[in-house]
C-alpha cells in the first residue's frame, strides 16, 4: 500500500510514519510511505496524478488546508482513500463533501489508528474492481487501474505504460478493450487505449496525457474521448 502523510509539522509526520511501520510489520505487509510537508508541495510533486492508495491529511495546514487539498485531489482521483487529522471536531462535516474515509482526532491513539488502517487495507485489497489482473512472464499480477496510463498494440503484442513501469506481452487490443471499457479507459484511436484520469487536455488531433505523453486521436474516437473526459471531471 502506498501512503502519503501530508502535514506541516515534521514531528507529526515522523510519528505517524513510525506508527505505520509498526502496523505494517505486524501485518507482514509492505508499505511505501512518503512524508509531504505542505499542500503546495503535494500539488507540485503530483500534478500529473496521484500515485497513492491512502492519503493522510492534516486539516489545519497553512495557506492551503487539508480540506482544500482534498478537493483538488478529488478533481483527478475520485477513489483514493483519505484520512483527515484534526485537533477539533468542527471540520468533520466538511469531509463529507470530499469523501473522506475517516477522521482521526489528535492526539492519535495507536489502537484506533491501527484499526482504521486494518479497515482501509481490507477495503482496498478485497475490492477486485480496483485492480487489473493479468498474466506476465509466467506470473499472475495485479495493478491498480489508476496506475495504468495507456495501452497500445504493437503488432501481435500489447504495451502497457504505467506510472512507474512498462509491460509488454502477447495479447489483442480487442480483449483489452473488453476488460477495461467499464474501468475508465477509452479508445483514442484504433491502436491505443487511454486512461481518462490521466488525460490533461484534448485537441482535435491529440490526447495529451500526464508526463506530456501524446496519443493521436482519430476523428472517429474524438467525440467519445471528449465525452469521457468531460464526464470524469464534471
Amino acid at each position: 500500500m502506498k501512503i502519503a502523510i501530508c502535514d506541516d509539522e515534521a514531528v507529526q509526520i515522523k510519528y505517524i510514519e513510525n506508527l505505520v511501520k509498526v502496523w505494517s510489520k505486524e501485518k507482514a505487509d509492505t508499505c511505501c510511505i512518503e512524508g509531504i510537508y505542505s499542500a503546495e508541495e503535494f500539488l507540485f510533486k503530483y500534478e500529473d496524478g496521484n500515485p497513492f492508495d491512502l492519503i493522510i491529511l492534516d486539516i489545519q495546514m497553512k495557506d492551503i488546508n487539508g480540506i482544500e487539498l482534498a478537493k483538488k485531489i478529488r478533481f483527478t482521483d475520485k477513489n483514493v482513500k483519505i484520512i483527515f487529522l484534526t485537533g477539533v471536531k468542527d471540520y468533520v462535516f466538511d469531509g463529507y463533501e470530499v469523501g473522506a474515509a475517516r477522521y482521526i482526532l489528535k492526539p492519535l491513539k495507536e489502537n484506533e489508528f491501527f484499526q482504521l488502517l486494518d479497515a482501509i487495507m481490507e477495503e482496498i485489497t478485497n475490492n477486485p474492481d480496483n485492480y487489473f489482473v493479468f498474466s506476465y512472464l509466467g506470473e499472475n499480477m495485479k495493478l491498480s487501474y489508476k496506475d495504468i496510463i495507456k495501452i497500445e498494440v504493437q503488432g501481435h503484442y500489447i504495451n502497457m505504460l504505467t506510472v512507474d513501469k512498462e509491460y509488454t506481452w502477447k495479447e489483442s487490443l480487442l480483449k483489452m478493450v473488453e476488460k477495461l471499457k467499464d474501468k475508465g479507459f477509452v479508445l483514442a484511436n484504433r491502436s491505443a487505449l487511454v486512461n481518462v484520469m490521466h488525460i490533461d487536455r484534448i485537441t482535435k488531433e491529440e490526447c495529451i496525457l500526464c508526463k506530456n505523453i501524446i496519443v493521436p486521436i482519430s476523428k472517429r474516437s474524438y467525440k467519445e474521448v471528449n465525452q469521457a473526459f468531460i464526464a470524469y471531471y464534471m
